[in-house]
């Protein structure tokens, strides 16, 4: 875990930068797709063949850097990823302007059961950190073949034309640094930790970072890859588009407290009982980590809110912002203490980068402050009702004796008290969802 987290951080970096965010001025500029396309998809595979000769580059140094030979050969690995995802992202950006969520939706679920599922089986079979390195590779050929099915789009690329090549490079010039920034707010904090901390550390770090983050980016792309075309498509009608940016916050904040606070509730016995003891030191890491996650339920909205209206200098000057902040943080962590210092700095640090991006993206709609303040801080207390008395319950109650036990009893009285909970503070949001829901079923019938 160290290894991979040690050549994921600098591997990423390229990752995100992947077509040099091509696929994000296909989404603003949806009508005009299909004539954008083919240009765009031949400028994506010059930037990404340029990005996997500076990985080649650099792999040597990094390597020799952490004084280890695997972290040169996981960058290798990672770079070749980067070509494999050019057409992937560009017909994604496909289906999000024609607001094809369902088969979207059934893409990131294939995804990540390709991703885990492979992740799986190279470690039975002894690949070691290699195992999670792979599947970047095997997962970008799968979404190729995937899209190339349900996309009905010449898929080929063509060399872009000069009177297009430069208004696009002016966009990029603003769009991949902020990419880079983003890399570096998923990533940053293991560089950091990873030159003043041992092995051991950034290991358990990453370990509980990546499986509380794993389940909220799953649910954030998911969110953010509806909310951006959505909100793209009301950029010319305000009053519309920040109705719908108070709802798409209320509907990320609800969802992701919700599961960070499942999260906290249940982490203790299902850590233990899934993997043994091995890893009940990053016990405390998940637990923190998700009861602070308000910045990525807060961020994804403002950013798709931004990205709507294309204000790419606005979001890269918050992303460099943002990186800057949690590396920062982590280095804090790491002077002061240890792990759970580490830890405590990046959960605080969340909780304020979540206010500040709420009163940046407040400037950009006619919506009061104190109406988005509600909006995300009623669910969090909602939150820590529900884990007060789940974790209550466990402090006062008799041990059931298996973790197994421990598990179903801590979950089911923490959603029964948040649905509680979300009922008497909260009811008209409730009735709204269970009004969608009826809704939905009554269009499938």
């Amino acid at each position: 875990f160290a290894l991979f987290a040690i050549a994921v951080a600098w591997g990423e970096i390229f990752g995100f930068v992947t077509n040099g965010g091509l696929q994000k001025i296909l989404i603003y500029r949806g009508k005009a797709f299909r004539h954008l396309y083919g240009p765009l998809c031949g400028l994506s595979f010059i930037i990404n063949i340029g990005l996997l000769a500076i990985v080649l580059a650099i792999a040597p140094a990094i390597g020799r850097a952490y004084e280890s030979d695997d972290v040169v050969w996981l960058l290798i690995i990672i770079g070749v990823s980067v070509p494999a995802e050019t057409i992937p992202r560009l017909l994604r950006a496909e289906l999000a302007v024609g607001l094809r969520f369902g088969e979207l939706s059934i893409l990131n679920g294939y995804s990540a059961l390709i991703r885990s599922g492979s992740i799986i089986l190279l470690a039975v079979f002894g690949f070691g950190p290699y195992s999670l390195a792979w599947p970047f590779i095997l997962v970008g050929v799968f979404e190729w073949i995937f899209l190339l099915r349900y996309t009905r789009i010449d898929w080929r690329p063509t060399l872009p034309k000069l009177r297009l090549f430069w208004p696009t490079a002016r966009q990029c010039a603003w769009i991949m640094p902020g990419l880079v920034a983003m890399s570096l707010i998923g990533n940053g904090a293991y560089m950091v930790i990873g030159a003043l901390e041992d092995k051991t550390t950034i290991g358990l770090y990453f370990f509980g970072f990546q499986l509380t983050l794993g389940v909220f980016t799953i649910v954030s792309q998911s969110l953010y890859s509806v909310f951006t075309p959505s909100l793209a498509a009301l950029k010319n009608l305000p009053k519309q588009r920040d109705r719908a940016f108070v709802q798409s916050m209320e509907m990320s904040t609800f969802v992701m407290f919700f599961l960070g606070f499942a999260i906290a509730a249940v982490a203790e016995p299902i850590i233990g009982l899934v993997w043994s003891g091995k890893w009940d030191d990053a016990i405390p890491v998940i637990e923190i980590m998700a009861i602070t996650a308000t910045r990525p339920a807060v961020t994804l909205v403002v950013r798709a809110m931004l990205e709507a209206q294309g204000f790419w200098r606005t979001t890269t000057m918050l992303s460099c912002w943002d990186a800057v902040g949690i590396m920062a943080a982590a280095a804090i962590g790491a002077w002061i203490g240890g792990l759970l210092e580490i830890t405590y700095a990046v959960g605080a640090y969340s909780v304020v980068s979540a206010i500040v991006y709420l009163l940046i993206g407040a400037k950009y709609v006619s919506v009061p402050v104190h109406r988005l303040l509600k909006t995300v801080y009623w669910p969090y207390l909602i939150g820590i009702i529900g884990l007060a008395a789940a974790w209550g319950a466990a402090a006062v109650l008799p041990a059931p004796g298996h973790a197994f036990f421990s598990a179903l009893i801590n979950g089911t009285i923490y959603t029964t008290s948040f649905g509680l909970a979300a009922i008497i503070l909260q009811r008209q949001l409730c009735l709204n969802a269970m009004r969608a829901i009826l809704d939905m079923v009554q269009r499938r019938r």
